[in-house]
């Protein structure tokens, strides 16, 4: 059995937001076979088993962390600092089935494209109105220095 370290991706999980809009959450975690495990004879002989079990404690953390959010809020998620609780829970869920996890990070979060549209138009038009608002402002602080010479 293989001493080394792997890295396990956990693609295209897709979830719901405390809003209830659909996001798709991808997972990249590091993961150790402890030798020492009495489920050592199991990993190796029944590889698709264990990554159910991964691929099941992954999706339930995921899960619990995209409910903790709103859709706007979700491209905050990526990296290392939102995947330590995961990190955490993963580690104690899956380190009695034999399996370190050693490192955890969230590669990508993707909202539905019509979300991710619909997002984009309401910023473009508050930004529109903010140029606005200021250009206003501008023109009226010009004036009024005319005025005054």
């Amino acid at each position: 059995m293989s001493q080394q370290d792997f890295v396990y991706e956990s693609p295209d999980n897709r979830v719901l937001t405390r809003d209830n809009l659909s996001i798709t959450i991808s997972i990249s975690l590091l993961l150790k076979v402890v030798p020492e495990s009495d489920y050592v004879l199991q990993l190796v002989t029944n590889v698709p088993e264990i990554n159910e079990t991964i691929d099941a404690n992954i999706m339930e953390k995921v899960r619990g962390l995209a409910r903790g959010v709103k859709a706007r809020d979700a491209y905050s998620l990526r990296g290392k600092e939102h995947a330590k609780g995961m990190f955490e829970s993963l580690n104690q869920a899956l380190n009695n089935k034999g399996i370190q996890v050693k490192r955890c990070i969230i590669t990508s979060v993707k909202l539905d494209e019509t979300v991710a549209s619909s997002m984009q138009d309401k910023t473009v038009y508050q930004f529109k109105n903010t140029l606005e608002r200021k250009k206003f402002a501008f023109e009226q602080r010009i004036k009024n220095d005319i005025e005054e010479i």
